[in-house]
């Protein structure tokens, strides 16, 4: 478990708000939205998708938005050209956004108006708010508040999902080993894999995240080549599938 969830934050950060969160993996944005509550930050509204967000935006007015950068639908770039879009005909101000990743392309974010900047997934919590601070040129204090009861519910709640996790994707994953490549299948097996690449980290799970991630990075870029991989191919992936497996089931 990650040592901040057992210490109170030390945060003496003060962010503009209100802060919109969009980030569609549940883990993440809990521990998000705890991390910001444990650092005396209480203006935050949080949703799981770009749709969501385009939903509500014009409502929340957000002073800051931090965004996930891979979403499934729109991604995390097109929900904040839409974000943008939406905020300026409404004739809201408009926020600076921090891109939440745990994968991205070198340059990325380049030409990207208002970026403030990006945050590495796994982060830690004890320190996201001095992160974020840190990120938009650091102002003002707040009196820190502790969350770690919060924390520690959701690493609770992280590691009773992971059994049915490794279930649904040792599922998918046979299915691909008996009745060879699909596209559909593939992808959510990639969902699963980037879910967990980007929330295990955060409870400690740092083999969990590594193994994720190999398998994302496999699914990636074998789903870009846009055709069937070959034997070889299939082979490296069932092996990262297996080993995904195994630490998943890990303690």
């Amino acid at each position: 478990m990650h040592s901040s969830f057992s210490n109170p934050q030390t945060s003496t950060a003060k962010l503009p708000s209100p802060i919109l969160v969009v980030e569609d993996d549940p883990f993440v944005r809990e521990v998000v939205m705890a991390a910001l509550a444990g650092a005396g930050i209480t203006a935050v509204k949080a949703c799981a998708s770009g749709a969501e967000a385009l939903a509500m935006v014009a409502d929340v007015r957000p002073a800051l938005v931090l965004l996930d950068f891979m979403m499934p639908g729109m991604d995390g770039i097109a929900t904040w050209s839409a974000l943008r879009e939406r905020l300026t005909a409404a004739g809201v101000p408009l926020p600076r956004v921090v891109f939440l990743t745990a994968r991205h392309e070198p340059g990325a974010f380049e030409g990207i108006p208002d970026v403030a900047g990006v945050l590495a997934k796994p982060f830690n919590p004890a320190t996201l708010a001095d992160d974020l601070a840190a990120r938009l040129g650091g102002a003002g204090t707040d009196a820190p508040t502790s969350s770690s009861a919060r924390l520690k519910a959701v690493a609770s709640a992280f590691s009773r999902a992971l059994p049915s996790t490794a279930d649904e994707i040792e599922r998918l994953g046979f299915v691909l080993d008996t009745t060879g490549w699909q596209r559909t299948i593939a992808e959510a097996v990639l969902a699963k894999a980037h879910s967990l690449a980007g929330s295990a980290g955060l409870f400690a799970r740092h083999g969990l995240g590594t193994a994720a991630s190999d398998v994302e990075g496999l699914l990636l870029n074998y789903l870009r080549l846009d055709r069937v991989p070959d034997p070889r191919q299939m082979q490296t992936l069932h092996r990262a599938v297996a080993a995904l497996l195994a630490a998943c089931r890990s303690g």
